[in-house]
């Protein structure tokens, strides 16, 4: 290494301003508020709204350029839903899965025998 210089590299992270995009469903905004200038990321708390569970914990991302400053939310999923019940001639649970579906999943019918 030469004099003055350090022998350990230092990495930079760039972190760029945003907005918020026009649909945040499912997320609570606490201080992204994006109507008179961009902020930071680390400016923006995220919560999951009610009816939205945790898949991780919430961020905001920004992708900086080329890509368009507007932020990309990330953590927050629809809470599952329960399958059906009483469904005549199914069995108990209704879906094979069982009780809970998780968001995007399916109900596969499962009929008494």
């Amino acid at each position: 290494a030469q004099r003055g210089m350090p022998s350990a590299m230092r990495l930079l992270t760039l972190q760029w301003p945003c907005v918020l995009p026009g649909d945040t469903s499912g997320y609570k905004l606490t201080n992204c508020e994006t109507f008179e200038m961009p902020i930071m990321a680390q400016d923006c708390q995220l919560t999951c709204d009610a009816g939205y569970v945790e898949a991780f914990p919430p961020f905001a991302r920004c992708p900086g350029p080329p890509n368009e400053p507007v932020f990309e939310l990330h953590g927050c999923e629809p809470e599952p839903c329960l399958a059906p019940h009483g469904v005549l001639n199914a069995q108990e649970p209704s879906c094979e899965g069982g009780w809970e579906l998780q968001y995007g999943s399916y109900c596969k019918a499962s009929c008494r025998e």
